[in-house]
């Protein structure tokens, strides 16, 4: 946010209020350059060059404030987020990547292991799609107030023992259908106390 970037916002205000003959106080021009101050100066051209096509075709004394907001609102959609998720999968540092565009959806993309490399082809487009709709769900809830509750500090891991996570050879491995058939019953019957 520079300076110069609020200037530029300012004029486009003062220009839309020329060619409009719309009537923006001082409060006013001075809230909208400060909400389109973070727009760098080409895309406030190309929002105006959009407003004024969409604007010109309105029925006469339309809100401008209704209409400029509806232009500089990005169009948020499911697919959208979709393909700046596999965008990010292509940058050499997709958390980074994904963190300048929403810390909350690099988080639930990490929540989503979506940076494992074993998943296949398939499995990463669930993951996506699922990561998607939760992070649209969200920002949905957001833009109402809906704020809910984060876990505070360090979040818990589940970790598993070296023991929980030891191969444990199959002993009835290359024997025989009958005969690995019938060393399995003679143990179930020892486990179920001997009665058959």
């Amino acid at each position: 946010m520079t300076t110069r970037s609020y200037q530029a916002a300012a004029k486009l205000i003062d220009a839309m209020a020329m060619r409009y003959e719309a009537t923006f106080s001082k409060a006013s021009r001075d809230f909208w350059a400060k909400e389109l101050e973070h727009l760098s100066e080409s895309d406030l051209q190309t929002a105006f060059d959009r407003f004024c096509g969409e604007y010109e075709s309105l029925p006469y004394r339309f809100s401008v404030s209704a209409g400029l907001l509806k232009q500089l609102r990005p169009t948020m959609t499911a697919a959208t987020v979709e393909e700046r998720l596999y965008a990010c999968l292509q940058d050499k540092d997709p958390c980074a990547f994904l963190e300048r565009i929403s810390p909350k959806l690099k988080k639930l993309a990490v929540q989503g292991n979506l940076f494992d490399r074993q998943l296949s082809a398939t499995d990463q487009n669930f993951r996506v799609k699922d990561i998607a709709r939760r992070f649209m769900e969200w920002q949905a809830n957001e833009s109402k107030g809906f704020k809910q509750a984060e876990p505070e500090g360090d979040v818990k891991k589940i970790e598993f023992s070296s023991q929980q996570m030891q191969r444990i050879q199959n002993p009835l491995r290359g024997l025989p259908i009958s005969e690995a058939a019938k060393i399995a019953a003679e143990r179930l019957s020892k486990k179920d106390g001997g009665t058959s």
